[in-house]
């Protein structure tokens, strides 16, 4: 639980302090830097998707949750071939296979 705590508290750190001082920085040593604003907005603006990513990924439960819900996505995702004998094929008195529409 302390590990999660410390990381989720480094996250702004990371993802605001260094950004926002780095532009204060150029600001103050009156260093342009074009686009340094938009970068710095967008960097802070991944906070709310870095505080979960680090607890799914510290909380061991998440994580376990999240990697079987991942595989299961990735097996579904793999086509499956099934083979069909001619026993198992049931036909109807009309001559086609049951389940079968006709088209004029």
């Amino acid at each position: 639980m302390t590990k999660t705590m410390i990381l989720q508290a480094t996250v702004p750190l990371i993802f605001v302090l260094i950004p926002i001082g780095i532009a204060i920085t150029a600001a103050f040593a009156l260093i342009n830097i074009p686009g340094l604003g938009m970068i710095v907005n967008s960097v802070c603006c991944w906070i709310p998707v870095a505080n979960p990513l680090v607890t799914i990924i510290s909380v061991k439960t998440y994580r376990r949750i999240v990697v079987f819900h991942l595989l299961k996505v990735i097996r579904l995702g793999r086509q499956r071939t099934a083979s069909i004998g001619p026993t198992s094929l049931l036909t109807s008195a009309a001559g086609g296979y049951i389940g079968q529409t006709s088209y004029p």
